[in-house]
């Protein structure tokens, strides 16, 4: 069911958006083109598409994290999905004439639509948080996301009954805004999801110290989302995948454990009592065993990636030698042959396999972010497992307390 809405909605949002172009007016008056008014059809149209863009970037973003869609869902997004087929007709009427009732019915239009679309948002979230496939603070966070957007676009139509084009250039700066801040919040929480309980307290407690302000984290998430939806078509690390402040923060992470090694040890030294002193030491030795137990299957799971990526390196390289050699003999006979007919089907056969070498490029890819992202829930799976030794306290300390 839910890869048959997916594939509906897709099919829908793919006709606004052509149904939007199609309606795209150039005047002509006397042989020339007005520029100005191609510049506001153009700057209209790109407000349109961003808007339109966005809500499926949401939306496909939600329904990832989730198995099944629910009545309720499909009903409220096809009110939503409803709406937004209007929006092509909104935009031309916008453009037709750009005036301070056809700006209010746009601005009504786009607030509905995004009105279901965070009420939709709101009940995937709460589905993917109850099957823990998103950390609970999401539900916080896009509830937060979406009374400060709808709060924005009822600002902004009261705003255009004022100051219309200011309102205009508004409308063209905000779904960005919101497209570069979903960029930024799906970032933080897919590396949110890989920390471990501990973890993600100590992230909560310490944000502010950890980034230092606001500016600076969004500014070093952005950066980080965009560097790895790049694609140089270069294999992996696992190191590669996670950003310097994610490094960063795994080092805070390590510094903390030695801190609580160093407290424990600390309290060992200053105890009196014998059974106190030998349930610190016993914690202490369990904790130390476990960071050995953990050392060491890390060292495995890296171990184990390095030997599946050789292995995927050495079946690429074994598929792309002949289709490479093959291209090579086929540019040889382009550069010699003069006979246009043969010159064409050559090019023909050298562009096949061309596409045919790019596709084992890409498959491979998807190969090794696969094993990429089973590393990653394994280190996550197993730094949880660090955490959770330091959430016991020895047992004559509970007493004491």
């Amino acid at each position: 069911m839910k890869e048959r809405v997916i594939l509906f909605s897709d099919a829908v949002i793919a006709i606004i958006m052509t149904v939007m172009v199609v309606e795209f007016p150039v005047k002509i008056v006397n042989g020339q083109v007005e520029l100005t008014s191609l510049f506001i059809t153009i700057g209209i149209y790109f407000i349109s598409f961003c808007f339109v863009a966005n809500i499926w970037f949401q939306t496909a973003q939600r329904f990832n994290k989730v198995e099944t869609v629910t009545n309720k869902d499909l009903v409220i997004y096809l009110f939503s999905l409803f709406l937004l087929s209007l929006v092509p007709k909104a935009t031309d009427v916008l453009i037709e004439e750009t005036s301070k009732s056809t700006l209010l019915m746009y601005g009504i239009l786009t607030l509905l639509v995004v009105m279901f679309t965070e009420k939709l948002l709101n009940t995937l979230t709460e589905q993917a948080v109850a099957a823990k496939q998103t950390p609970k603070e999401e539900i916080n966070r896009v509830r937060r996301r979406g009374i400060a957007t709808i709060g924005a676009r009822i600002l902004l139509l009261v705003l255009g009954l004022f100051f219309a084009r200011f309102s205009l250039v508004v409308y063209m700066i905000l779904p960005i805004l919101d497209f570069l801040q979903n960029a930024v919040d799906h970032e933080e929480t897919e590396f949110i999801e890989q920390m471990g309980t501990e973890q993600r307290d100590f992230y909560r407690q310490d944000q502010q110290q950890f980034w230092q302000n606001n500016w600076k984290k969004y500014g070093t998430l952005l950066k980080s989302a965009l560097d790895n939806g790049s694609n140089t078509g270069k294999m992996p690390r696992p190191d590669e995948r996670r950003p310097d402040w994610w490094q960063n923060f795994d080092r805070q992470w390590n510094d903390r454990l030695s801190t609580e090694l160093d407290q424990l040890t600390k309290r060992l030294n200053e105890t009196h009592d014998e059974r106190e002193a030998a349930t610190i030491e016993k914690k202490i030795q369990r904790i130390k065993s476990e960071q050995d137990d953990i050392r060491d299957k890390l060292a495995e799971t890296q171990e184990h990636f390095k030997r599946r990526q050789g292995q995927e390196q050495q079946r690429l390289q074994k598929r792309l030698d002949p289709i490479q050699e093959e291209m090579q003999e086929l540019q040889e006979k382009l550069q010699k042959e003069t006979d246009p007919k043969k010159q064409q089907k050559w090019q023909s056969q050298l562009d096949e396999l061309s596409e045919k070498y790019h596709e084992e490029i890409t498959t491979s890819n998807a190969r090794t972010q696969q094993n990429v992202q089973q590393v990653q829930k394994r280190m996550a799976s197993l730094s949880g497992r660090l955490s959770k030794v330091f959430k016991q306290e020895p047992d004559s300390k509970k007493k004491d307390d």
